[in-house]
């Protein structure tokens, strides 16, 4: 099978050329119109799920604090031969920089 190329015709003179240029910035007005609209709806968007998402996010730093509070109240017991703890959902540790995966 053969290509296809398509003709979009020839630039010949110099008016042809500064008529191409004010098309292509008519048209990057155009996408640039477009964009601006989509990151506002965008941004709209993000607002809502982070309003929606914060009660989430307030209890996970809270029973990430709880939890902090339960390997440095039992570090003795829980980390004498390992730094950290498997679990069926998870791991915690007891180390100078704190992170639960």
């Amino acid at each position: 099978m053969a290509r296809y190329k398509p003709n979009i015709g020839k630039i010949k003179t110099l008016e042809d050329a500064n008529l191409a240029l004010k098309e292509i910035g008519l048209l990057e007005h155009e996408l640039e119109a477009i964009d601006g609209e989509a990151n506002k709806k965008i941004a709209e968007i993000k607002a809502d799920c982070a309003k929606q998402g914060e009660g989430l996010r307030k209890r996970i730093t809270d029973l990430s604090a709880l939890l902090g509070a339960f390997a440095e109240y039992n570090r003795e017991e829980l980390f004498k031969d390992r730094k950290s703890q498997k679990l069926s959902f998870g791991e915690f540790g007891y180390r100078k920089s704190t992170a639960i995966s």
